[in-house]
């Protein structure tokens, strides 16, 4: 389904370029135009028989999936989302949940803010390491209390 959503935006954007339409693509409006009609003939007639790729090609110039054409022909309502959005404070996301880990105290100062890669990498074995161990406790304490709910059972977790 995401292909074919892609490719029609591609077939409009086409069919209006051979129907002559001049203006924004949301405007476009091929019915009853002859050669925006050949065209779509001429694809269609391909059927199965090639390629979708070479098909696409040969209506609109690339064998790519492209979604410009899509992005066109929503621009204008992007563009008023984006401005009522603006008027009435929206904002978007959820920016409250920005909540990221905190680093342990022993973890070097600015660690999260290392640039050379060769260290970063170093770092992520080192603490992949360390979680393992720590979420495997945590794990297998969780079972025991889990599937022997005791009070000496809760201590452990």
């Amino acid at each position: 389904y995401f292909v074919s959503f892609v490719l029609q935006f591609q077939f409009h954007q086409a069919l209006c370029k051979e129907a002559g339409h001049q203006g924004p693509l949301h405007q476009c409006d091929i019915y009853q135009s002859a050669q925006a009609g050949a065209k779509l003939k001429q694809v269609l007639q391909a059927g199965c028989s090639r390629p979708w790729q070479e098909v696409l090609k040969d209506l609109v110039g690339s064998d790519a999936l492209d979604a410009k054409a899509l992005l066109e022909y929503f621009q204008p309502v992007s563009q008023w989302l984006e401005e009522q959005n603006q008027r009435n404070g929206e904002v978007l996301g959820w920016p409250e949940n920005q909540w990221r880990p905190p680093l342990p105290d022993n973890y070097p100062e600015g660690i999260d803010l290392e640039t050379d890669e060769a260290k970063a990498d170093r770092f992520v074995e080192e603490y992949d390491r360390t979680a393992q161990v720590l979420l495997n406790e945590y794990a297998e304490a969780n079972w025991q209390y889990n599937t022997n709910i005791t009070i000496e059972g809760s201590k452990i977790l």
